[in-house]
């Protein structure tokens, strides 16, 4: 028994031990560079930009240059090491195949104690194409197509004047005018798009979809709303007429506009409101929550 009892207390005083060498040799000190960078957008018509570990935000302005500020945060053992390793991570923009591109080289094998936010101030008249881990993205007053994926962060974009494909995991989507169609997808988070003129297909796996169209609305034909688990609220464009297809789990469905119904459905509720040749087609599916339609 005292024998047992012994190798107890090594187990765990060596395990103490264990724990305090790792949080000792963990990053403990932070260091932080900025970097500012400007280039003429000449031709080109996209901005390009990747970053692991950092936010993305892009404002469109009327500028002929591309400028960029550019935030390097290191965390390392000791500030020496953290100056190093910031002062190693380099930014810089390329021109290629009619893109301005933000480039980031980082230390081999350090990249998980690096960040690098990018704060982007560049021509309104441009696509943007941005990938982001671990981080936000935000686009404003741009006139062209936004493309934006990123990996545990929210993405937000406003004043859009063509398409959006946003695509996020584990983070919600906003949007605010959007002039065309808009594809947006999350797997945990919420989406809320208000002003948009276009088509929409929206998909969340868990979280609440708002949808709102202007009563201007004028080029939209399809729109597709789905989530697994979560409510969605329509505020649908003044169609006389279109293919409308529901369907939920476990929720109440209130519809007052296209066609009047409330209550619950078993399975998918399918109807054709006004004319049956009619080019509009909404789908709208949840497997738990409620959906409303006006």
């Amino acid at each position: 028994m005292k024998t047992t009892q012994g190798v107890s207390k090594l187990f765990v005083v060596l395990l103490f031990i264990v724990i305090s060498f790792i949080v000792g040799c963990g990053p403990q000190e932070k260091y932080e560079r900025i970097v500012e960078l400007a280039k003429p957008v000449g031709s080109c018509e996209v901005v390009e930009a990747k970053t692991k570990n950092g936010d993305i935000v892009y404002n469109g302005n009327e500028t002929s240059d591309c400028r960029v500020v550019a935030k390097i945060k290191v965390r390392a053992r000791t500030m020496e090491i953290a100056q190093k390793l910031a002062e190693e991570t380099k930014v810089s923009l390329e021109e290629a195949d009619n893109k301005i591109i933000v480039k980031i080289e980082k230390p081999d094998g350090r990249n998980k104690n690096i960040s690098v936010s990018l704060d982007i101030v560049g021509p309104k008249q441009m696509a943007v194409v941005f990938v982001s881990c671990n981080g936000d993205i935000s686009a404003r007053q741009v006139s062209k197509s936004v493309s934006a994926t990123t990996t545990n962060g929210d993405i937000e974009a406003s004043d859009i004047g063509a398409n959006a494909y946003l695509m996020s995991c584990n983070g919600d989507i906003k949007v605010n005018r959007i002039n065309k169609s808009i594809t947006a997808k999350t797997s945990n988070g919420d989406i809320t798009i208000s002003d948009v003129n276009g088509d929409s297909e929206l998909v969340s796996s868990n979280g609440d979809i708002d949808l709102f169209y202007s009563a201007e609305a004028a080029d939209v034909s399809t729109i597709v709303i789905g989530t697994s688990n979560g409510d969605i609220d329509l505020k649908a464009p003044r169609w006389d007429s279109a293919t409308v297809e529901i369907s939920t789990g476990n929720g109440k469905i209130n519809s007052q506009f296209l066609l009047n119904f409330q209550g619950e459905i078993k399975g998918i509720g399918r109807w054709v409101v006004g004319d049956s040749n009619s080019k509009n087609k909404l789908k709208i599916s949840t497997a738990n929550g409620d959906i409303k339609i006006y």
